[in-house]
């Protein structure tokens, strides 16, 4: 509630300076009249996006998750010498498609998507990102139509450091709801507070 607390807090006092010089026009106000900058706007408009990805994110992410992957995910530890052995060998009972995740203690470091276990995992062996790891995590997903909803899901879900771009995403995909949301929400915000 703290997070929906704050977003509407900060909507409204955005809202309450845009309309400010309207009002100033029917009645003079007491001292110099706020300035409504677009750099300020679009700062405003930042914290906004991010204050409604993180109420969706809490909301929405895991349970829609646990709809179409495996939960809990099926964890193993990749600490000592031959984590890549360790990885392969663990990777052959896994049919289907999967979402990954390379662990670092509570710090998740990639989030992966792949149809087939046994043919993405041998890409790993020289992998900067499995030298760092001391755990992988794996949720097997239900339908292989759901792979990119999942990633999707889990990036918002566990916020992984090393992932840079969305994921991608094939025309027969199911679309992430969070995604759908916040886009929803930015683009009512824009429409609100649009400049000249």
């Amino acid at each position: 509630m703290a997070l929906f607390t704050e977003f509407d807090r900060e909507l409204n006092a955005l809202w309450q300076d845009r309309i400010a010089k309207t009002r100033s026009l029917l009645k003079k106000p007491k001292g110099r009249p706020k300035s409504f900058s677009q750099k300020d706007r679009d700062k405003r408009i930042g914290r906004l996006k991010e204050l409604a990805a993180s109420i969706l994110t809490k909301e929405k992410a895991r349970s829609e998750l646990q709809k179409i992957a495996s939960f809990p995910p099926k964890r193993k530890s990749l600490r000592g010498n031959h984590r890549y052995d360790k990885m392969l060998t663990w990777a052959k009972n896994f049919s289907g498609p999967i979402v990954y995740s390379f662990w670092r203690k509570k710090k998740c470091l990639y989030i992966g998507q792949s149809e087939s276990a046994k043919q993405r995992m041998p890409n790993y062996r020289n992998n900067t990102i499995l030298n760092k790891a001391d755990r992988l995590k794996v949720h097997v997903i239900r339908r292989k139509t759901e792979l990119g909803k999942a990633e999707c899901l889990a990036i918002h879900l566990y916020n992984p450091s090393g992932n840079r771009a969305d994921p991608p995403k094939k025309k027969y995909d199911k679309r992430c709801p969070v995604c759908c949301k916040i886009k929803k929400i930015i683009e009512d915000i824009d429409s609100l507070f649009r400049m000249k």
